[in-house]
């Protein structure tokens, strides 16, 4: 016996009454033959061709037609031969044509099959009750009110699954078409860094296209000496002029930079007040201010740290993290590119990197800083 009807036969033994299947299908019945049986109830089967014979001599109180592609028919056969007689339609049809022509048919209530053994019990013991009641016509209203509501309630579950799976597909799309997009500005990056084989031009394209995202923003380069040394290699003036950014920039290179370098993720600072007190009163143009740090590693080893921090009003949106991540490890392959081409030895970049760190203005839509 099917596990779905195994305990149909608990707390029925008193309210059973004879019923007649009717089916075209024999195996397709017989787990609910048998578990009807099983419950206590006096159940007949029979096919299409002998309804009106099974309905004389078995007197049923209710019939059940089940698992069939002919069931409407069926209904209309067994109300042909008496109308007034509760039909239980059974079927693993769900869609709303299908139950419509079952209740067409003549249907009083149905059940979508397969489903657990007490449900049809409760569905059998309803329609007996209605039967027993005065005006069958009236019953058998009654009962498709009840199939309607039913009807309802799956419907508005069927809509609530349906607009949850828009939304998932909507949220998919979203994150499909962000997806492309960093691609895209990935691939557009690469294009523009590869036609650079010199720090310096790698370092200013570098930035002018990092701005051309972020919007106008601070923003400085530190490339790695060795693990825990950095120097500075560009920098850019939103808002923040060299002279008073020196300070910061050296606390920057001296203790910030290794300690950034060593998780492979963008750093988002969410204390910039201890900050400020651990750099001391030069750091006071960093008040209130968002600062993001971004390591660019290449086989795991940090080539260069970017920092890029402007006043609080203009954070960063957090759609900009996705984007830096990915130009951080273009920025790295590229960096790592023009150690292999000069030969990189010990722990010394270039010769062109290691004068005066270049500064840009561009950030204010200036020149180029002496």
């Amino acid at each position: 016996m099917s596990e779905n009807y195994s305990d149909m036969s608990k707390g029925f033994e008193s309210s059973t009454f004879p019923l007649l299947i009717v089916t075209d299908h024999e195996p397709a019945s017989q787990v609910v033959h048998e578990s009807l049986v099983d419950s206590g109830f006096s159940v007949s089967t029979c096919g299409p061709d002998s309804i009106a014979t099974m309905l004389a001599e078995t007197t049923p109180r209710i019939a059940l037609v089940c698992h069939s592609d002919s069931a409407s028919d069926h209904i209309q056969a067994v109300k042909g031969v008496q109308p007034d007689l509760p039909i239980l339609a059974l079927s693993e049809g769900s869609t709303f044509n299908c139950v419509l022509d079952l209740i067409r048919a003549g249907a009083w209530d149905f059940v979508q099959m397969p489903c657990t053994s007490v449900d049809i019990v409760d569905r059998l013991q309803s329609l007996a009750m209605l039967k027993m009641d005065s005006g069958s016509s009236q019953n058998q209203i009654e009962g498709l009110k009840g199939l309607c509501r039913r009807l309802s309630d799956s419907n508005r579950e069927l809509c609530k699954r349906f607009a949850e799976l828009e939304t998932e597909l909507a949220s998919c799309q979203n994150d499909f078409d962000s997806q492309v997009e960093v691609a895209s500005t990935v691939s557009a990056f690469q294009a523009l860094l590869s036609q650079e084989l010199g720090i310096e031009g790698v370092l200013q394209t570098s930035l002018e296209f990092i701005l051309g995202k972020t919007g106008p923003t601070n923003a400085a380069i530190f490339l790695a000496d060795s693990p825990t040394s950095y120097s500075l290699g560009a920098y850019v003036n939103y808002d923040c002029p060299r002279e008073q950014a020196d300070p910061v920039l050296k606390k920057f290179a001296a203790d910030i930079c290794h300690h950034v370098a060593g998780p492979d993720d963008l750093v988002r600072f969410q204390d910039v007040d201890a900050f400020i007190d651990a750099v001391g009163p030069d750091a006071s143009i960093l008040e209130s201010t968002d600062i993001i740090g971004m390591p660019c590693c290449s086989d795991e080893e940090c080539l260069a740290v970017v920092f890029l921090f402007r006043p609080a009003g203009e954070e960063y949106s957090e759609d900009l993290a996705p984007v830096l991540d990915a130009l951080r490890g273009a920025l790295a392959e590229q960096l790592a590119t023009i150690v292999n081409v000069h030969h990189r030895i010990a722990d010394h970049w270039p010769d062109e990197s290691t004068d005066e760190s270049s500064d840009w203005g561009f950030g204010t839509g200036g020149n180029k800083a002496a």
